[in-house]
């Protein structure tokens, strides 16, 4: 299983010149598109403070007055709750402990980063650095911070900052026409490490590695994620990644503009993105860059949930009926809205645990398509920034629901 989704991650990314490493091409759908957005330590050392305990905000995010920690797709409670698992002091079951053996199976102790001073990805060139930066070292960045959550062993701690200083000290140059989206699939990785890192383990704080990270990133990575690029391209998967990641930021750094600049992409993306029905605007494309763009909503969504903002109330729950929509098509079905040739379905964990664990566990809505399609494919793998989601969300809304706060008047 693991195979085949790496599989289908590499089909979508390296479909010779025409898929994840170009954008959507300008078309009556782009002009659609702008039609819309016209009218529209150990446990010990964490510090636990329940996400909601101050109500939840409205979609603006005004509500929100500082941030959380630790701030990433878990809060607090779902570290603890995580860690409490692994340890055997919480309940889990067969599907949870398979989840734990499968990163347990995949993140090795002993691990060299593969960080390269240039960086270069094209559309249609050289493709220097996308696997040794997105497909290696950003899935083990995150592997191994989890990994050192659940085992407690800091060697994994110290693993996933290694790999964190060693592209900040390493690359100098970060370029190419795929670049943007390059940079969003990657720190948001590396991000969403270093947070977990930064109030889990004393020895970040020792290690200095934050004030390198953000050297890099602010010198050659966020010039790629403010590129003017992003306001050209149809509004798809690109700016849902890069929305994730500059939240990821904004929470480590406690950057606020960040987080506005965030929520408004996620916003405008969202109107232009997502139709009443389900559909997206890269169903049509294909399954795999309809998944990613997906994937950047519901994971960016619950970033803000876990800092007392929902947005998965936005539209009348209109991420709901778009999970429901693309998991019918990953189990076989047709739409009756798609009156095309559906082409790339397979399954790519990106966000459906997390999204599940929200509108079936903290809401007790149905999701059967949703449901099917996850246990068909569990335990999720991490690939890119999406992922893990079975070992950090399956039924964790349900273990600590007796732990919820009341919901604000």
């Amino acid at each position: 299983m693991e195979k085949d989704v790496v599989g289908t991650v590499k089909t979508a990314v390296k479909q010779g010149t025409q898929a994840a490493l170009q954008p959507p091409s300008s078309s009556s759908n782009n002009q659609q598109q702008q039609q819309q957005q016209q009218a529209y330590a150990a446990p010990s050392i964490l510090n636990i403070i329940p996400a909601a305990a101050a109500g939840l905000a409205d979609i603006t995010g005004r509500g929100v007055q500082q941030f959380v920690h630790p701030g990433t797709l878990m809060g607090p409670a779902e570290v603890q709750l995580l860690q409490q698992r692994a340890s055997g002091a919480a309940a889990a079951d067969d599907t949870w402990r398979q989840a734990l053996q499968a990163l347990q199976a995949s993140t090795p102790l002993a691990y060299n980063h593969h960080a390269l001073k240039d960086f270069q990805c094209e559309w249609e060139g050289p493709k220097v650095g996308h696997e040794e930066l997105v497909e290696k070292d950003g899935v083990m960045v995150y592997q191994q911070a989890v990994m050192w959550l659940v085992s407690g062993d800091e060697r994994y701690a110290a693993n996933a900052a290694g790999i964190i200083d060693a592209w900040a000290t390493t690359n100098k140059r970060f370029c190419g026409k795929n670049a943007p989206l390059e940079a969003g699939w990657a720190i948001a990785s590396f991000a969403r490490a270093a947070e977990l890192l930064k109030h889990s383990w004393p020895g970040w704080a020792d290690s200095g590695a934050e004030g390198r990270f953000m050297g890099w990133v602010d010198a050659l990575l966020m010039p790629q994620l403010d590129h003017e690029m992003l306001h050209r391209l149809p509004l798809a998967n690109w700016q849902t990644t890069v929305a994730e990641c500059k939240a990821q930021l904004a929470i480590l750094t406690g950057r606020r503009r960040l987080w506005d600049e965030a929520l408004a992409w996620w916003h405008k993306v969202f109107d232009a993105y997502v139709k009443p029905c389900g559909e997206c605007g890269e169903t049509q494309r294909d399954l795999f860059h309809s998944q990613f763009g997906l994937g950047g909503l519901i994971q960016l969504a619950e970033m803000a949930w876990q800092q007392g903002l929902d947005l998965y109330c936005y539209q009348n729950s209109r991420l709901f009926t778009a999970m429901e929509f693309h998991a019918f098509i990953t189990n076989g079905g047709k739409p009756q809205e798609c009156c095309y040739q559906l082409k790339g379905i397979g399954f790519l964990p990106c966000g459906w645990e997390v999204g599940y664990n929200h509108y079936k566990g903290r809401m007790g809505w149905e999701m059967p398509q949703t449901a099917k399609m996850l246990a068909a494919h569990r335990p999720e793998k991490y690939v890119f920034h999406w992922g893990l989601g079975t070992l950090t969300h399956y039924r964790t809304a349900e273990a600590l629901h007796t732990q919820r706060p009341p919901a604000p008047a």
